[in-house]
């Protein structure tokens, strides 16, 4: 594929996962180094298809990114030409962390690393079925600072039924002692067929979701960060410009199994498979399954969709029965634009269906 476009970004799809969690639904695990190594070979070709394309925004992201090691990711960067990219992210895993590993992705061109931590309390962390992190967040944090990255972001989970009231407060402080200046907090979900789903007793309770929810953007809000989406608090100048894209509709490139893109209202995606990926990419083939072109109006409701969850907000003539959500304390309006209250974020599912 050939094509010649302004601000895209590029999605490197990583499907290997560093432990298989209780709330995540992933259906590949593998520590196969003869794997890893055909995979990042076939992302390698996957990337030269696109021609000489520069991008905007590169991230890495998908099971766990930096569990085939700093190495490799190094080398699939070698694939690419940086000289007009503005951000390069990759998703880490707390237990991956190391002075040497960053130093070589800084080195390689990495401007922005993302920390899966979930929880700064170990009890918590084990509580969600993942693996207790080797190091304290003040440590993590520490190498990561030394390194001096342009911006991180650390990963939270709200919702944890193993997470008291006062756990959660004492980990809150203990969290914007030493924050990073850019934070997602994701109100866990449980999805079909994890161990969540099926243990009852460990669902999330909903209210207690909405005041994790709070407490986070409040005390953010007091120390000057901005919500910039429903699930993503920054200090002015550390937004995640790859998501930023995204949520503006823009245009992006996936590579990998499993990877999603979009260009000007076509959507299309790779096959899941790790093996059935190599094997096509390997073959000369493309990886793509599915693809899809969103007529006008489709293109236009999924710009509303995303945009909802921003601060922009929305025009009021794309809502049906917007003077009930204003009711329920979901939107606040202007003369011209709808936007989403703090309540309304966290139901934000249900106020997207008002959406025309």
């Amino acid at each position: 594929m050939v094509f010649s476009l302004a601000n895209v970004s590029l999605y490197i799809h990583i499907p290997f996962c560093q432990e298989i969690c209780d709330f995540c639904n992933f259906v590949t695990f593998s520590n196969k180094s003869h794997q890893v190594d055909q995979y990042v070979d076939c992302v390698k070709k996957e990337i030269e298809s696109l021609g000489d394309q520069k991008f905007q925004s590169i991230y890495f992201g998908g099971g766990t990114p930096s569990f085939i090691g700093d190495e490799k990711i190094s080398e699939i960067l070698g694939a690419l030409d940086l000289s007009e990219t503005i951000e390069v992210s990759v998703e880490f895993h707390p237990n991956n962390i190391g002075i040497a590993a960053l130093e070589l992705l800084k080195a390689s061109g990495v401007s922005r690393i993302s920390l899966g931590l979930q929880s700064v309390d170990e009890q918590v962390v084990t509580s969600l079925g993942r693996t207790p992190h080797s190091r304290s967040y003040e440590d993590l944090i520490a190498e990561i600072s030394e390194v001096e990255f342009k911006s991180w972001s650390v990963d939270l989970i709200l919702g944890a039924r193993a997470e008291s009231d006062l756990t959660w407060r004492n980990n809150l402080e203990r969290f914007l002692e030493n924050p990073s200046p850019h934070v997602s907090g994701y109100m866990l979900t449980v999805e079909n067929g994890t161990p969540l789903y099926l243990d009852k007793d460990r669902h999330p309770v909903e209210e207690t979701q909405f005041k994790r929810y709070l407490d986070l953007d409040c005390a953010l809000e007091k120390m000057g960060y901005d919500w910039n989406e429903i699930s993503n608090w920054s200090l002015p100048g550390h937004e995640c410009i790859h998501n930023e894209n995204y949520w503006r509709q823009g245009n992006y490139v996936g590579v990998g199994a499993g990877a999603h893109s979009h260009l000007n209202g076509t959507r299309w995606s790779n096959t899941v498979s790790i093996e059935k990926y190599i094997s096509l990419i390997t073959s000369g083939k493309s990886a793509k399954a599915r693809e899809e072109i969103l007529d006008i109006k489709s293109q236009e409701f999924e710009k509303n969709w995303l945009l909802l969850r921003k601060p922009d907000g929305v025009a009021l003539d794309a809502f049906q029965e917007v003077d009930l959500l204003v009711n329920e304390g979901l939107v606040e309006t202007n003369s011209e634009t709808a936007f989403l209250t703090v309540k309304g974020r966290v139901l934000s599912g249900l106020v997207s269906q008002y959406l025309i």
